[in-house]
C-alpha cells in the first residue's frame, strides 16, 4: 500500500515536472568525436583513427576568439535584476516584465568544446534505456536508467558495470532520485526515490558495500557524501504538516555523520509547503562548504528560489529568483557559472517528442551575475555541424559540468538528417555529417555528449 502511494506521488511529480520518458537506446560499439574551437580558423582536418573522429575549424559556424565577443553581446542586453538584501543575504531577482530583448547564443560561448562519447554495448547488460540523469566524474560516466539498474561507463565509453539490482532485497532499489560517483574512495551513492532511511554504497565494479543510514525518511530528497569529513547532506522537498518517523516531521535539510547521528537540520520556512502541494529539488552543484539548489513549487503558490545552503553553518539563503508578478508560471532555475538561468514549461507540441515529452521547455531566459542584464535566449550549435541540439536544452542538460545529454541514435540521426536538408549548410559541415551518418547505425547503443563549461573572460 505504501509502495502503490509512493509510485503515485513519484507519478505526479513526473507529470507535474515533465520529468517524462527521455530517450529510449539500443546497441553496438564505440565512437568517440570530440571538437574546440581555437582561436583562428584552419581548413577542416579529420583523423579516422579506431572509433574517434577529431574534427576541427571548420565545422564552426565562425571563429576568433570569443572573450571580447562575449562582452559586447551582454552590454547589448537590457538592466532586467536587482540585487536585494534582507537578513545579510544578497539576492538577485529578474524581473519578468522587463525582459524584452530575445538573442541567439552559440554553444561555443559557453562551452569550451563538445564531446559525443557512443556507449559501449559489447554486453545486452550495458545498453541504456529510459534515461533521467547522467552523473559526469573525471574519469566516469554514470547513467540512471529507470526500473534499471544504474549503469557505470568510462569516460570513453567503455561499459564498467551495472551498479546494484531492481527489486526489494538488500542492495536494491527500484527508482533512484540521486546518485553520486567517488572516484576518490572508489565508491557509488545511490539514493531511492521513494520513502527511504538509507543510502545505499556501491565499489565501481559494482559490488554492494552496504548502506548509509539517514536520520529521517527522505522522498525525491538529494544528497552529497562527503566521505573524508564522514558527513551526509540531505536536502528534499519540504510539507510541514506531514509527519514521519513516529509524528517527527522530517526537516528539508539536514547533516549528518555516516552513523544516522545529526550534526544539524534546517527547518528554514523559505521551503515550506502547503500540504497536497507537489514541489521538488533540482540539485546543481557542491563547492566546498556550500550546496546550490532550486526547489520547483508545481501548484503556483509562490515564487521558487535558488538557494545556496552552508553546509558547516547551516545557513539556508535565497540566491535567485525571478517574478513573474501575478502569472506565475511553471518554472524552475539553474546556476550556470556567470548566468542564473530560468526555464519556464508548457505544453509539448512537437510531434517527434510528444510521446515522451507531454510538456517541454518553451522560454528560456538568463541573468548575468555581474551586469544584471537578461534576455530571453535560443541556443544554437556551432559544433557538430551545427545539429540542432537546442531541442535538448531541457533544464537537465545543464550541471556543474556543463552541458551534458544522452541521445538515442535514432533521435541523432533525424538531427543529421534535418541539418543536412538546410539548404544553406557549409560545404563542410555537410561533407563531416555524411561522414559521421555512416558510422552511426540505429541499433548502436546511446551516445553522451558533454560540453564542458567556459568560463567566461571579459
Amino acid at each position: 500500500m505504501n509502495m502503490q502511494k509512493n509510485n503515485i506521488q513519484f507519478n505526479l511529480l513526473c507529470v507535474a515536472f515533465y520529468f517524462f520518458c527521455t530517450l529510449s537506446t539500443n546497441f553496438n560499439r564505440m565512437q568517440n568525436i570530440t571538437m574546440k574551437r581555437p582561436a583562428l580558423c584552419s581548413k577542416l582536418t579529420r583523423q579516422l583513427a579506431a572509433y574517434t573522429f577529431a574534427l576541427l575549424p571548420a565545422l564552426m559556424a565562425s571563429c576568433g576568439s570569443r572573450g571580447d565577443e562575449n562582452a559586447q553581446w551582454i552590454e547589448r542586453c537590457s538592466v532586467v535584476a536587482d540585487r536585494l538584501v534582507a537578513d545579510g543575504d544578497t539576492m538577485i531577482v529578474c524581473d519578468y516584465s522587463a525582459v524584452k530583448e530575445s538573442v541567439c547564443i552559440p554553444f561555443s560561448m559557453w562551452v569550451d568544446s563538445l564531446e559525443v562519447i557512443k556507449l559501449d554495448n559489447n554486453t545486452e547488460e550495458a545498453l541504456v534505456g529510459d534515461t533521467r540523469i547522467v552523473d559526469v566524474s573525471d574519469n566516469y560516466i554514470g547513467i540512471n536508467v529507470a526500473h534499471f539498474p544504474y549503469r557505470l561507463f568510462t569516460r570513453q565509453g567503455k561499459f564498467v558495470a551495472s551498479i546494484g539490482s531492481v527489486g526489494q532485497g538488500p542492495g536494491e532499489y527500484n527508482l533512484l532520485s540521486d546518485c553520486q560517483i567517488d572516484e576518490a574512495h572508489n565508491r557509488v551513492y545511490l539514493l531511492s526515490m521513494t520513502s527511504t532511511k538509507q543510502i545505499l554504497v556501491y565499489d565501481l565494479q559494482g559490488n554492494f558495500i552496504g548502506k548509509i543510514p539517514l536520520a529521517y525518511s527522505t522522498n525525491s530528497g538529494q544528497m552529497h557524501v562527503d566521505y573524508d569529513r564522514q558527513r551526509v547532506t540531505i536536502v528534499q522537498p519540504y510539507i510541514g504538516g506531514n509527519s514521519h518517523d513516529g509524528g517527527n516531521p522530517s526537516p528539508p535539510l539536514w547533516v549528518q555523520d555516516l552513523e544516522g547521528n545529526i550534526v544539524h537540520e534546517n527547518r528554514g520556512g523559505q521551503m515550506a509547503l502547503s500540504p497536497g502541494s507537489v514541489a521538488g529539488i533540482l540539485f546543481h552543484t557542491v563547492t566546498g562548504n556550500d550546496m546550490v539548489f532550486s526547489m520547483v513549487r508545481i501548484m503556483r503558490e509562490g515564487l521558487n528560489s535558488l538557494f545556496v545552503y552552508q553546509m558547516n553553518s547551516n545557513r539556508l539563503s535565497p540566491r535567485f529568483a525571478t517574478d513573474f508578478g501575478s502569472e506565475i508560471a511553471e518554472h524552475a532555475y539553474v546556476d550556470f557559472g556567470d548566468y542564473y538561468l530560468t526555464y519556464i514549461w508548457g505544453v509539448n507540441t512537437d510531434p517527434a517528442t510528444r510521446d515522451r515529452f507531454l510538456g517541454t521547455v518553451v522560454k528560456r531566459l538568463f541573468v548575468d551575475k555581474r551586469t544584471l542584464r537578461g534576455a530571453f535566449y535560443k541556443l544554437e550549435n556551432d559544433y557538430l555541424g551545427g545539429i540542432a541540439l537546442q531541442k535538448y536544452n531541457q533544464w537537465w542538460a545543464w550541471a556543474e559540468y556543463g552541458y551534458v545529454v544522452c541521445i538515442d541514435p535514432g533521435d541523432l540521426l533525424n538531427l543529421i538528417e534535418e541539418r543536412l536538408a538546410d539548404p544553406k549548410i557549409s560545404t563542410g559541415n555537410r561533407e563531416f555529417l555524411n561522414v559521421w551518418k555512416s558510422k552511426i547505425s540505429p541499433d548502436d547503443n546511446s551516445y553522451v555528449i558533454l560540453g564542458k563549461r567556459k568560463k567566461r573572460v571579459d
